[in-house]
């Protein structure tokens, strides 16, 4: 992780400057952006770490997504705040609903997840639904 990202992040004084904060992380090549932002936003809050910020920022920039849409999933489940619609959000845009639902169900037939991991899991497939339902509406407001 890039320690210029997540003190930039860190030292954002409230979510009202997040947004020149995320604009200043541009300067950082996409492969630093991702692996700091990713793997920060899925993890747990505390520890003075900017988890939140940090998925905002990713949905944001929205940078390759560097590991395959199971990776990414596997590595949301043992820690990821359920609150952080962010970072589904962004695999929403990476992958889209059809890749998330047969990566679900194969994550669940081959695996045997903790309980606080099957929660996620639907958890991250509620975000992915509203993530749907939002598109769906902007698409149809776009075409009235």
């Amino acid at each position: 992780m890039n320690s210029v990202i997540i003190e930039t992040l860190r030292s954002t004084p409230s979510p009202r400057q997040l947004a020149q904060s995320i604009e200043s992380l541009r300067q950082f090549d996409e492969r630093e952006i991702f692996d700091t932002l990713f793997f920060l936003s899925v993890r747990k809050q505390g520890d003075g770490l900017p988890v939140a910020y940090a998925a905002v920022a990713l949905e944001e920039l929205n940078p390759k997504c560097l590991i395959n849409l199971r990776q990414a999933l596997e590595a949301i489940l043992p820690e990821w705040d359920i609150s952080i619609e962010e970072v589904v959000f962004y695999l929403m845009r990476q992958f889209g609903m059809k890749a998330m639902r047969s990566t679900q169900l194969e994550i669940q037939a081959s695996s045997n997840l903790a309980s606080i991991e099957e929660k996620r899991l639907n958890t991250i497939m509620y975000w992915a639904k509203i993530w749907v339902e939002e598109h769906q509406t902007d698409q149809s407001a776009k075409t009235i």
